[in-house]
């Protein structure tokens, strides 16, 4: 499925094409570096649209507290005493 931001994205890219690289960053408010961004996610997706869908950006691997159980039954137990 095409999203209207993957549409978006290659009329920009094909506005680059034909146009060059300051007035496309002028005009559309994109760096260069987001424009071979997408144009190397576009070749790699063999050149179909669906390669230029917005994908999540978050960490793949997202780190977890860790805190002693000691520790964590004292900050309970001040906060319970003093709120």
């Amino acid at each position: 499925m095409v999203t209207e931001q993957a549409k978006r994205r290659v009329r920009i890219l094909a506005f680059w094409e034909k146009h060059g690289k300051a007035a496309t960053e002028e005009a559309f408010g994109v760096s260069a570096r987001t424009l071979f961004r997408w144009q190397a996610s576009l070749r790699s997706f063999g050149g179909k649209l669906e390669g230029l869908n917005p994908v999540s950006t978050a960490p793949q691997r997202r780190r977890k507290r860790v805190i002693p159980e000691r520790i964590a039954d004292r900050i309970i137990a001040l906060r319970t005493a003093h709120p």
